[in-house]
């Protein structure tokens, strides 16, 4: 909840440049976009933790590998 927060207020203070320079006071729809531009950034934010978690357990679970898969007998064809 306060990456969403984080990022609701950095999209709303960009929103509200970009109108200021072109629309006259539109702070409903300021509001409307920059909650949808927080959420959409929290969901890429949590997703980019998520894949940075998964490559760490990734890595460890291949340093606890046998040094040489290539060593291990074949596998029978069926």
């Amino acid at each position: 909840m306060k990456d969403f927060l984080g990022f609701f207020a950095l999209s709303f203070i960009v929103c509200y440049i970009v109108i200021a320079f072109g629309l006259s006071n539109a702070w409903v729809l300021m509001a409307l976009v920059a909650a949808i531009l927080g959420a959409l950034l929290t969901a890429l934010f949590k997703l980019n933790c998520k894949a940075e978690a998964l490559e760490k357990r990734l890595e460890a679970l291949e340093a606890k590998e046998p040094a040489s898969a290539e060593s291990a007998p074949p596998e029978p064809e069926a």
